[in-house]
């Protein structure tokens, strides 16, 4: 019992309050408390040491001391108080400067960013409606074979009078439709070799025979307008004569890709993709030409690389004889 007595006498001791001289700044507790010196508790006849500590700090809550102390932020006088306001106002006060001066920095950033911004918006005034099941990767050709810079946009809505694709627009409110009429467009505003109306005149041919006389070659339709077959392994006398042609040369007009080439290569290249047993085996001069233009890194990159790969392996079935046809179709 003197040890609990001595205890409970060194637990009472812990809370009582120092003297003026040992702790002049420390806080004067809350009148409304109750003396530490105060606390008494009855310990009961057999009862443990763990339920008397317990008891005697329950009592010790009940005082008040314990709960002013914990909810107390900063335990400090005036003085202190007054010290802590000024580091805390100094410290926002840093910040704030330093906000300033990276937003500052940050401010010619984004000018220069967004002059970058309009200025490639302003380069890609060209664009292109389209998609990939359409003849728009012609134009897309082209313009990567000139590097022209351009935005590929869905394929509708667009100002074409018929509601179809391709259709390009471009600056001074420039509309073009017709994958042929925008080849010739952009040869003319984009292609040094296409200055001059003699110059023009080279290349227009060759993309209007494209399109009125190589299409129905390459793609024969029905009464309804489905593609039902290809006459392009069939004797005749256009392909005969653009085999001998390209024996000579390895591009339509002056030995050099042109846009001539894009618009006769393009429907030439489709031919063995959409009938895999169509022989060229008669026209070896065509077929390499075909190659030779599907190699080209700008075919790739409109076309896509799988497609790009299908048309070399479909060229080279085809100059072999082709697939024998299924069922007696293609």
């Amino acid at each position: 019992m003197k040890l609990l007595k001595f205890a409970f006498l060194g637990v009472a001791a812990a809370f009582a309050p120092r003297s003026p001289a040992a702790a002049p700044l420390a806080p004067v507790a809350p009148a409304s408390t109750t003396a530490l010196n105060s606390i008494k508790i009855t310990v009961r006849s057999g009862e443990s040491v763990d339920s008397v500590i317990m008891r005697l700090r329950r009592e010790v809550n009940k005082s008040g001391h314990l709960r002013t102390l914990r909810n107390k932020r900063y335990h400090e006088d005036a003085r202190e108080k007054k010290k802590r306001k000024l580091a805390e106002a100094r410290r926002k006060m840093k910040f704030a400067r330093q906000r300033k001066r990276r937003a500052a920095r940050r401010r010619p950033m984004a000018r220069r960013v967004l002059a970058v911004l309009l200025g490639a918006a302003a380069a890609r005034a060209v664009t292109l409606h389209g998609s990939m099941g359409s003849r728009s990767p012609l134009c897309n050709w082209y313009l990567e074979e000139r590097q022209i810079p351009y935005t590929m946009v869905a394929p509708r809505p667009s100002a074409h009078p018929f509601n179809q694709v391709p259709f390009l627009a471009d600056d001074g409110g420039v509309e073009v439709f017709e994958s042929g009429a925008i080849l010739l467009y952009l040869a003319d505003k984009y292609d040094a070799g296409c200055g001059t109306p003699e110059d023009r005149a080279k290349h227009a041919k060759w993309v209007v025979w494209a399109n009125a006389a190589l299409d129905p070659i390459c793609f024969v339709e029905n009464d309804r307008g489905q593609v039902v077959g290809t006459k392009l392994d069939q004797p005749g006398r256009a392909v005969n004569v653009l085999d001998e042609l390209l024996a000579s040369s390895e591009y339509l007009v002056d030995g050099a890709f042109s846009v001539s080439d894009v618009a006769v290569a393009s429907y030439l290249n489709y031919v063995p993709l959409f009938f895999p047993s169509v022989n060229l085996g008669n026209t070896p001069n065509v077929c390499r030409y075909m190659k030779r233009c599907a190699e080209r890194p700008a075919f790739a990159a409109a076309f896509g690389d799988a497609h790009s790969a299908a048309v070399l392996k479909a060229v080279d079935r085809a100059a072999q004889g082709g697939d024998k046809k299924l069922f007696g179709i293609f």
